[in-house]
């Protein structure tokens, strides 16, 4: 169980480097750091739409997990395809 948590982790701070690369319109973008992204990479940036559904918990138990969901909402909302 702890392997997955590791691995969702590293995973979503692949997936929060590419977001904040793709925000400051970098053109070396970090997708070879994790295969699931690098799949992704078409639907990220270019002339991709993306549309992103977070999912928020209401309890104030997990508050930095619900604050982390709305900040790479928000980082994501600041992509500008050119």
């Amino acid at each position: 169980m702890i392997d997955l948590r590791v691995h969702i982790n590293q995973l979503l701070s692949t997936l929060c480097n590419v977001i904040g690369a793709l925000s400051c319109q970098q053109h070396h973008l970090p997708y070879v750091h994790s295969n699931l992204i690098y799949f992704l990479k078409n639907n990220l940036g270019d002339d991709a739409k993306t549309f992103m559904l977070p999912t928020i918990n209401p309890l104030s138990t997990v508050i930095d997990e619900t604050i982390d969901t709305l900040s790479y909402v928000n980082l994501a909302s600041t992509i500008i395809n050119v």
